[in-house]
């Protein structure tokens, strides 16, 4: 007896130490997670950085790395405060999914019930959108409205209003029938979020504490900012060029939340099932899938929750701000969960989903090396390509910066004393000095693309455009959509005596005539030439801009 209760209690010690060992390989190597924050935080590509791991059983662990501003010496915590940008979306529909649980609607209400009769909002043949589409992204409305003009782009969202968000409800059409097709869209979040406002008449801040920050205990969650939470706010930061935090009153919905690692642990804890509370059916019910999107990062979406290409185990969501990139998931096969929140512009989604399953690999930060001034000096100047593209490239100080006629000024980073490459994009330039008879030129590398351009001075020579009057009473032929991609448009509208082009998802800037048909901005290296049919009745748009010419037909009202 005493030789088999011993084989036994031999038998169970394996099993558990099986188990345990087991369980140790599972873990992520967290060391390597750390070296990556490391790696960003010293490249510059960050300012710091909080993540967060959950267990199966719920235990977390938190890692932290950085500062909260350049001007500060606070380090990061778990308590720090980072914008969480389109996680929010997450919110916007589990408070949906909850409330429609209490019977204030059902998924399949169609909105024009739920906004003021006065506005006509669009459908397509009949068919209506409905609040799951707003969920789902499948309601058929663009990604931004095109009424948007920003009075300061650092902060874009700011001063749209639900106004606003009316009048281009009113006046737009649908293209497809919503529920066929996904496009992700900040506005149709945006948009369900302030159903929800009206339905519950409060707001969206005090649905958020009401629906889940209350329950879920998660006091540092929300959108305004204490004062006496404000010291713990932490930056935001985009490689060291200018960033401000952003409001979205108009759309809260779409991405105005603030959090931290710790609160965030709490809401990827709910969502794993690992704490009690009321919403674990709502919560169930947004991780269903709705839509397979086979689109990009994502084979499917629930409510809100992202499925992973290639593992519908994991759901997940990023966001991002004009200085926060964050990453909020979990893996249903093995109940791990993981946050990530830098104040930075640094895609962060590799580490999230590395942390949940290590088949997604760590991309490697781009090492700098030190160019001496006076070698960059010799790179800067103008370059021509010989399809018209220029390159103006300049120093400040240590620094060198490279802006393409038609696009805001980049800074590129060393790699070698002749090779740059840009951290906003994935693109490299290289640099040959001249050689004989042979001027000194570039290339730039991009997408598979070689671009080549010649230097053609030692200066910054941009093109002088000078506008021209033109009868105001005229400008009004030139308004209307015209587009020139599926998924492009270009709206000219009349403010006033001023022509105003907005091409979709950016802001609307003014275009000043060189002649009757040529137009020019001034806040970019662009043109737009206005082609006439043999009616006179301009019916078309060309768009010059970084070499590269896009027709575009206008839209029939």
């Amino acid at each position: 007896m005493f030789m088999l209760s011993s084989v036994k209690r031999f038998a169970a010690t394996t099993f558990i130490l099986l188990f345990v060992i087991t369980a140790l390989q599972a873990q992520p190597d967290f060391q390597v997670v750390q070296d990556q924050l490391h790696d960003h935080i010293s490249e510059g590509n960050i300012l710091g950085g909080a993540v967060a791991y959950i267990y199966p059983d719920g235990r977390t662990r938190f890692i932290s790395r950085g500062s909260l501003s350049p001007e500060r010496d606070e380090t990061v915590t778990k308590n720090t405060i980072f914008e969480i940008g389109s996680i929010s979306k997450t919110f916007t529909a589990l408070i949906m999914m909850k409330m429609a649980e209490e019977g204030v609607f059902s998924l399949d209400t169609p909105i024009e019930t739920l906004l003021p009769d006065s506005l006509d909002i669009p459908s397509y043949e009949g068919e209506k959108i409905r609040l799951r589409h707003l969920a789902t992204h499948t309601s058929g409305l663009p990604r931004l409205p095109t009424n948007m003009s920003p009075s300061d782009p650092l902060n874009p969202y700011a001063d749209y209003t639900t106004k606003q968000m009316y009048e281009f409800l009113d006046g737009y059409n649908l293209n497809e029938t919503p529920g066929s097709n996904y496009a992700y869209s900040n506005l149709g979040m945006g948009l369900l979020g302030h159903i929800l406002e009206l339905e519950s008449k409060k707001n969206y801040e005090e649905l958020l504490q009401e629906y889940i920050t209350g329950p879920l205990l998660m006091d540092d969650t929300g959108i305004s900012i204490s004062d006496q939470s404000q010291p713990r706010f932490s930056a935001p930061y985009n490689y060291g060029n200018d960033a401000k935090y952003w409001d979205l009153p108009a759309l809260s919905g779409a991405g105005a939340i603030r959090s931290t690692a710790q609160d965030m642990a709490n809401y990827i804890k709910a969502q794993m099932g690992l704490m009690e509370s009321p919403l674990e059916s709502a919560i169930a019910s947004t991780h269903s899938v709705q839509f397979d999107t086979g689109s990009g990062n994502t084979d499917a979406i629930g409510l809100g929750w992202f499925y992973s290409t290639g593992q519908d185990t994991i759901l997940w969501h990023g966001g991002g701000t004009g200085g926060f990139r964050s990453f909020a998931g979990f893996n249903k096969e093995d109940n791990t969960g993981a946050v990530v929140l830098v104040n930075g512009t640094e895609d962060i989604t590799n580490i999230g989903l590395h942390l949940l399953d290590n088949k997604h690999a760590l991309s490697k930060v781009p090492a700098t090396v030190s160019v001496d001034t006076a070698r960059l000096e010799t790179y800067t100047g103008t370059y021509k390509n010989e399809n018209g593209l220029s390159f103006y490239v300049t120093r400040k100080g240590d620094q060198l910066w490279v802006q393409l006629s038609g696009q805001p000024s980049n800074r590129v980073y060393a790699k070698s004393t002749t090779r740059f490459f840009y951290k906003v994009v994935p693109a490299e330039i290289e640099f040959y000095p001249s050689k004989g008879d042979s001027a000194a030129s570039l290339t730039l590398f991009q997408n598979g693309r070689e671009i080549v351009a010649k230097k053609t001075s030692d200066e910054i020579i941009k093109p002088k455009r000078e506008a021209i009057k033109i009868d105001p009473a005229v400008l009004d032929r030139y308004t209307g959509v015209y587009q020139l991609t599926p998924v492009f448009a270009i709206t000219i509208t009349k403010d006033g005596d001023q022509l105003m082009a907005q091409a979709t998802g950016q802001q609307k800037l003014p275009i000043f005539p060189e002649s009757k048909t040529k137009f020019f901005y001034k806040a970019v290296d662009a043109q737009i030439e206005f082609i006439a049919n043999n009616k006179g009745a301009y019916h078309k748009l060309k768009l010059y801009q970084s070499g590269q010419i896009l027709e575009g037909k206008r839209k029939e009202k």
